[in-house]
């Protein structure tokens, strides 16, 4: 979590070089443990920091890769309504 602030604190300060260091150490190490929500934070900050480098081709190939886990959640979210509702029709509304 510390890169990931630093990174913003970084990001927000201007230093957007040094605010993907940190970002990119960041990525790697949510990869390494399979973190996928925070992996999709680390491509968003990825992305906000190169499109403030003006670097929109890499922003944009973060944000694709953000977009990816964002279609996965709410896909998983659309999963768990559908199983809350059925199971609500079938008089188990807790589950």
């Amino acid at each position: 979590m510390a890169n990931m602030n630093l990174g913003v604190a970084d990001c927000s300060q201007g230093d957007f070089s040094k605010a993907i260091e940190y970002h990119e150490h960041r990525l790697a190490k949510v990869m390494e443990v399979g973190d996928f929500t925070r992996e999709s934070w680390a491509y968003a900050n990825l992305g906000t920091s190169h499109m403030y480098l003006n670097e929109s081709n890499k922003a944009v190939a973060y944000f694709e890769a953000q977009k990816a886990w964002a279609a996965d959640a709410a896909l998983n979210m659309g999963v768990a309504l559908t199983i809350h509702v059925r199971a609500a029709r079938q008089g188990h509304p807790h589950r």
